[in-house]
């Protein structure tokens, strides 16, 4: 009597998953994979920054550059992220053994730079972010 019952409760899911699997949406649809849209959230962007500074003293350069990039998404005219941004990437490019993934990291540095000096050119940061976006494109060509 238990195995007759087993097999039917069995069966009976079974049948209800496949049930379920044919309505499901299709991925593109689905929620978890809907493009992410921003728009202008400076309490958001300040809590990804806050988030991305715990990373960097961290010392986990990638997770501090997916939160500052989260940031500058929520906020693009949030000059310190951008700064914080170039740096994590600056560190990131410094760990890579491999020649091209390091080139990338240090492309995306320099434009975080020059998009900081774009919104803060007289910021005390300023002086040294030229010097680094100098140095940037001297090591690029």
């Amino acid at each position: 009597m238990a195995r007759w019952l087993w097999t039917v409760l069995v069966a009976l899911s079974l049948q209800l998953w496949a049930q379920q699997e044919q309505y499901r949406q299709p991925q593109e649809e689905d929620e978890a994979y809907k493009q992410r849209e921003y728009a202008f959230n400076p309490l958001q962007a300040e809590q990804e920054f806050r988030v991305g500074e715990f990373y960097y003293r961290k010392g986990s350069w990638k997770a501090a550059v997916g939160r500052y990039e989260e940031a500058v998404k929520w906020n693009p005219r949030f000059a310190e992220a951008w700064w914080k941004l170039a740096l994590a990437y600056e560190k990131l490019a410094g760990e890579q053994a491999q020649a091209e993934a390091s080139r990338k990291y240090l492309e995306a540095a320099r434009q975080a730079l020059e998009k900081f000096l774009e919104l803060n050119p007289k910021g005390k940061q300023a002086s040294e972010a030229l010097r680094r976006l100098e140095r940037l494109k001297s090591e690029h060509r």
